[in-house]
């Protein structure tokens, strides 16, 4: 999308793809019409030389099982609803750490489809990508000796546990 305005100056919104990854570059304020070419091609460019996209997660694939507490299967597979990409420095895709906190603790009935924690993706300690984590299935309350086997287990695991939801996947 190009346009021009005596405010605005020589403006361009370009999209190229190449091998995969799609980059979007914004150009405002250019003196002239061939300014604003040149700037776009040389943002792409260095966004094609120096970046890198990587699909980390199908969606509506297991992320990780979550133990639920009282249901009638125990644990439930948790994962995003979209393709998860993340675009990074090129090289860096070494340093990626994939942090899922989920809510402490989960007792049924579970929702398929209702989010039940957060995926972070980290380099170097920094969020580069953030989405929910759902239930890809439900989990009935189980029966009654289901239910007192996991209060049984629930009441020992917060003895002898920390609490800590955090799981590392990278």
């Amino acid at each position: 999308k190009t346009g021009h305005t005596d405010e605005a100056g020589y403006c361009l919104v370009a999209s190229a793809k190449k091998d995969g990854m799609r980059l979007i570059s914004v150009v405002l304020g250019e003196p002239s019409d061939s300014a604003r070419t040149e700037d776009s091609m040389r943002l792409l460019t260095y966004g094609f030389r120096f970046f890198e996209t990587h699909k980390l997660y199908n969606a509506n694939s297991a992320v990780v099982k979550a133990r639920v507490w009282g249901g009638a299967e125990g644990e439930v597979p948790m994962g995003v609803t979209n393709d998860l990409y993340i675009t990074i420095p090129t090289g860096q895709f070494k340093k990626v750490v994939a942090n899922v906190t989920l809510m402490n603790p989960l007792k049924a009935p579970i929702t398929k489809g209702a989010r039940y924690g957060t995926l972070n993706v980290l380099i170097n300690n920094q969020v580069v990508a953030s989405q929910p984590l759902v239930a890809l299935e439900g989990d009935e309350t189980g029966g009654i000796f289901r239910r007192a086997k996991d209060s049984l287990q629930f009441k020992l695991n917060g003895y002898f546990s920390k609490g800590d939801s955090a799981v590392n996947t990278g």
